[in-house]
């Protein structure tokens, strides 16, 4: 499901086509065509997770988002859906948000949350998006082994 969708077909002059998609470990997409692979950036307020174990440390970064402002992380084990988080002005893209953590960016619009994964999530999937306000990050979904 797609979720603030833009079309940048225009951008893509010269891609005719693609043969494939995937993803990396670190939830990258890339597209294959016949003599190349390209990886999607994505641009403006980004959330980067690794892998989450159960009962390990964990640190998910923020970037490009408004300097020195509050970013808040929020999770949900829902899936995609609404909520609405009125103090940000912004309506986040998964369901049942819950907040996990509040913290500031620098000068660079960059913030780091680090935590232990709790052990009750382990087999479970969970979906993160960050927000600040009026802004929200992309979504990351991770299954916690």
């Amino acid at each position: 499901m797609a979720t603030d969708f833009v079309d940048h077909s225009a951008e893509l002059t010269g891609l005719s086509f693609s043969n494939g998609w995937g993803e990396d470990a670190d939830g990258e997409l890339y597209f294959c065509r016949s003599t190349s692979i390209l990886r999607l950036i994505p641009v403006g307020f980004v959330l980067k997770l690794p892998h989450m174990t159960a009962g390990s440390s964990v640190t998910a970064t923020i970037s490009g988002g408004a300097p020195n402002s509050s970013c808040g992380l929020f999770f949900s084990k829902y899936g995609l859906g609404a909520t609405r988080v009125p103090a940000a002005q912004v309506r986040l893209d998964i369901a049942g948000a819950e907040l996990l953590a509040i913290n500031t960016t620098n000068g660079s619009g960059v913030t780091s949350f680090s935590g232990t994964v709790p052990a009750n999530l382990q087999d479970r999937t969970i979906w993160l998006q960050a927000a600040q306000f009026g802004s929200k990050s992309n979504v990351m979904v991770e299954t916690v082994e």
